[in-house]
């Protein structure tokens, strides 16, 4: 899953992401880019997230750092796996029509 700008949007973090975990498969991974807390209007926005936060809050969900990148000068780029499989089940199927 790869999300760009939009982490600090979402509602209830933590939830959806745990949720997220066994729709991943085998090896999957969250690659996360977020605008940070540097400049003024991002800060008045709310626009961002700073990087302590989007660490602390997908560990809660159950996840850990696969890689972090350095390269954009205004947001992190953090990629997460899933810690263990946290016991998750793949989502039910719908019954046959």
């Amino acid at each position: 899953m790869f999300t760009c700008n939009t982490y600090h949007h979402l509602e209830n973090r933590r939830a959806y992401f745990e949720r997220l975990r066994p729709c991943l498969g085998s090896g999957g991974r969250i690659a996360v880019v977020e605008f940070d807390a540097g400049g003024f209007f991002r800060r008045l926005s709310g626009h961002y997230t700073a990087r302590e936060v989007l660490v602390a809050e997908m560990q809660e969900a159950g996840y850990t750092i696969a890689s972090e990148h350095d390269f954009l000068e205004e947001q992190v780029f953090v990629v997460f796996v899933p810690t263990d499989d946290g016991g998750c089940e793949p989502a039910a199927t719908a019954p046959p029509r």
